[in-house]
């Protein structure tokens, strides 16, 4: 799925990648709340982690009960 320039590929309900420009807002254990160009993206499940952080891709990772674009 495509949000402006980003990319988000979501494998089951363990891990989430997103590509594109983006920054980490909010961390915590339940959730995870991203900066992206148009908003938010905030991730809630538990035992989430952040398994990569690099210049254009985040992957996260836990179990994922719900995504909620702001």
């Amino acid at each position: 799925n495509r949000i402006g320039d980003i990319h988000i590929e979501i494998n089951g309900n363990r891990e989430l990648i997103v590509e594109g420009g983006v920054g980490v807002y909010e961390y915590k254990n339940d959730f995870i709340k991203l900066h992206i160009k148009n908003g938010y993206i905030t991730v809630a499940g538990v035992n989430l982690d952040i398994l990569n952080y690099g210049e254009n891709t985040i992957t996260i990772s836990g179990k994922i009960s719900s995504i909620e674009f702001a």
